[in-house]
């Protein structure tokens, strides 16, 4: 393969991965878009409920007036942990059944299968022309790229389930109820003062609840956001634009 050749190949296969990029991207941002509204759901006794927003996110919780009938005080810090996993559960069900409809995990696996196929060996690295390009600071070569992009449709195989996102933790101000929260996951942790609650009605217990999720979000939202599987793919493009930008320029 003469120098020309490699590099015709080399601008072909970046245009070819660039147009699958651009699919994917927009397969991730309809996926996205597909999540359902908020959701929620009791823990098994019915007397304690977590809502969670349409990100998946806790955003309040209620304590059933006759808990005490139902509920030890040892168990409350459970059940609000079991009735928070119920409604990620049923959230994460919800989001499947709505991409099932629309075959989307067929539509992202045909274009990985595309991307396997139509970029091809030792021949998707560039030429000795272009090894510049390959500084640490530089867009990586196609054949990386296009790595990187077959990893990210290996990630939508799960892509309703929460990842393991940072989780926060915040609590009321008598520090008698503690809660740790994670974005898009929902309530991962809850502590209770036993002997505390024993001695509480459902309207103080649900508002001591309410000031702990409020202290673990706003610590959650002074911490960067997460990034989502759409966003992944937009470092790829932007490198995959620059690589193209730049081939013409290279045999002047």
């Amino acid at each position: 393969m003469t120098t020309f050749d490699g590099a015709q190949r080399l601008i072909d296969d970046l245009q070819f991965l660039h147009r699958n990029m651009n699919a994917f991207q927009k397969l991730l941002r309809e996926g996205e878009e597909q999540a359902p509204g908020p959701v929620d759901a009791s823990d098994s006794s019915g007397q304690v409920r977590v809502f969670l927003d349409a990100s998946g996110t806790a955003s309040s919780i209620r304590v059933s007036a006759g808990w005490k009938q139902r509920l030890a005080p040892e168990a409350l810090a459970q059940a609000v942990t079991e009735a928070s996993r119920q409604a990620v559960s049923e959230r994460v069900a919800l989001w499947g059944e709505n991409l099932e409809r629309t075959d989307w995990k067929g539509k992202v696996d045909r274009i990985g299968q595309r991307i396997e196929r139509g970029l091809g060996g030792e021949e998707a690295g560039a030429p000795p022309a272009f090894q510049r390009m390959r500084g640490r600071s530089e867009p990586r070569p196609v054949n990386v790229l296009a790595e990187e992009m077959l990893k990210l449709f290996d990630r939508t195989q799960n892509f309703t389930a929460p990842s393991a996102p940072a989780e926060f933790t915040g609590r009321d101000r008598s520090r008698r109820v503690s809660l740790s929260v994670a974005p898009g996951a929902g309530i991962t942790g809850c502590d209770i003062d036993a002997r505390w609650a024993g001695g509480q009605n459902a309207t103080d217990l649900t508002s001591a609840l309410k000031g702990a999720l409020e202290a673990a979000l706003a610590e959650a939202a002074a911490r960067p956001a997460p990034t989502s599987p759409a966003e992944g793919v937009d470092g790829l493009l932007a490198e995959t634009l620059t690589l193209l930008d730049r081939l013409p320029n290279t045999f002047r």
